[in-house]
């Protein structure tokens, strides 16, 4: 295992994890979208030490919205 990893996160994991240099500053940082069981559920940005970023996980608490989709919002810094 590395250094930090695995993350513990609250929910179970929708889609697979992504990664993607979110900020420019040449390292790449992991996004996982979770879910609770009666909808709902988590955005998490991960870095590369296994620390979630500040500002999340973002929560989405309504039931009938269980997941993050094309409308959900990352903003990428730096470029």
């Amino acid at each position: 295992a590395l250094p930090g990893f695995p993350v513990a996160v609250v929910g179970l994991a929708q889609y697979p994890a992504s990664v993607a240099d979110l900020d420019g500053d040449g390292r790449v940082e992991l996004v996982q979208v979770t879910r609770s069981l009666s909808g709902g559920g988590r955005l998490y940005v991960i870095d590369g030490k296994g620390v979630v970023r500040p500002g999340f996980p973002k929560h989405r608490d309504d039931p009938r919205q269980n997941r993050f989709g094309p409308g959900t919002h990352i903003q990428r810094r730096g470029r």
